[in-house]
């Protein structure tokens, strides 16, 4: 067992690192240990523990990273709350999404949003996801991929319907089976320790941490055999999160393709949502991730870039009054650069969000300077 141990976390092996690795692994002494049963033992009637022996706690708080007992106990006590279904762990609110409808976020807090970024910087961001994957990856976002998708194409949208509900706890657990977290550790207890604690409500969520590369590495079949479809068709593939697309530079019939695409989908565990599936022939007008992209590259809608513009002129107008949109026009300002880059624009915007950061003091002054007139006259004599 240490060996194997040893091999997984990339230590020496040997006497003396095996002693060393039994003395970590024994600091802690866990008097009391929560019961939490995988959700195939639940459905067969039995209540099983998955800390029946403590060296496969051990092994994986030392995985996770987690040297001292505080942090022990302190996963034990998210444990316990998981178990008791404690409403408080995940905190729930909603996002307006573009076409009006809500998007409900589920957020983990503090302890659990811990664990989970420990889960996806040690266990998952360092597996390869499949190259059209164009989600969720580091230094690169919508922007680079709706750049692929610019000029005279005919692309094909379809869209999954429920992405992150339908990645239940089992396929989680299958995951990590897949990655041998079974095989480096102690079976399949472990891997449902580490569903357990990805999921809620049986199932991945948005705004938890380790959602994204779960969703990315769940779907790496599923974009292999969309991609040798695209292929035998003459096309090419990208899927960003559950928005995927097939695009040419000359025309392809939609709908056979989308019959074709929806019964892979659905082998795979998701259902197509045919309310979005649209086919746009090449020159026709198309608004792809958010953006316009029938030019050479992606562009902000028109009526997008009204209503920025208003936002930004009512700040610049009353900067006290608008403080408190400062949030908001940080994040406007950070997508426009992003899509078009500094130009004279962006730098109006930017010097809006400058003024709105001064103190109140220096920024009350500065109107009591412009509404007496004498703002003009120092500017000219300096």
């Amino acid at each position: 067992m240490r060996h194997d141990l040893a091999t997984f976390l990339v230590i020496p092996k040997g006497p003396a690192a095996f002693r060393r690795l039994d003395n970590k692994l024994s600091a802690s002494s866990i008097d009391s240990v929560p019961l939490l049963s995988s959700p195939t033992h639940q459905k067969r009637g039995r209540n099983v523990s998955l800390y029946d022996r403590r060296s496969e706690v051990r092994a994986l708080l030392v995985c996770l990273g987690y040297d001292h007992k505080g942090n022990y106990k302190r996963l034990f006590d998210v444990f316990d709350r998981l178990q008791r279904n404690d409403t408080s762990v995940y905190h729930e609110f909603t996002l307006r999404k573009r076409n009006g409808k809500l998007r409900t976020v589920h957020a983990p807090d503090e302890p659990l949003k811990s664990i989970q970024r420990r889960i996806h910087l040690r266990m998952l961001r360092k597996e390869r996801v499949h190259r059209c994957s164009a989600a969720y990856i580091r230094k690169y976002g919508p922007v680079d991929a709706a750049r692929k998708l610019c000029g005279d194409l005919a692309v094909l949208r379809l869209d999954i319907q429920d992405f992150f509900p339908s990645i239940t706890e089992d396929r989680v657990a299958g995951l990590f089976r897949d990655l041998g977290i079974d095989t480096h550790w102690h079976g399949e207890k472990s891997v449902f320790m580490l569903a357990k604690l990805c999921c809620h409500n049986g199932c991945i969520v948005q705004g938890a941490p380790s959602s994204p590369a779960i969703s990315n590495l769940i779907c790496r079949k599923l974009d292999a055999q969309l991609e040798r479809l695209a292929a035998s068709w003459g096309l090419r593939y990208l899927r960003y999160s559950d928005d995927m697309f097939f695009y040419s530079s000359s025309e392809f019939n939609g709908r056979k393709l989308t019959e074709t695409a929806q019964r892979i989908i659905t082998q795979h565990g998701f259902e197509l949502n045919t309310q979005k599936t649209r086919y746009f022939a090449p020159g026709a007008p198309r608004r792809l991730l958010g953006l316009n992209t029938m030019g050479e590259t992606p562009r902000i809608p028109r009526t997008k870039l009204r209503t920025m513009r208003a936002a930004f002129n009512k700040a610049a107008r009353d900067p006290l009054a608008n403080r408190e949109a400062l949030p908001r026009l940080q994040g406007l300002a950070g997508w426009y650069k992003q899509v078009h880059g500094l130009d004279e624009r962006c730098r109006e915007y930017l010097q809006v969000i400058r003024e709105l950061r001064r103190p109140i003091a220096l920024v009350k002054i500065r109107e009591w300077l412009r509404s007496h007139g004498l703002l003009s006259r120092l500017q000219t004599r300096w």
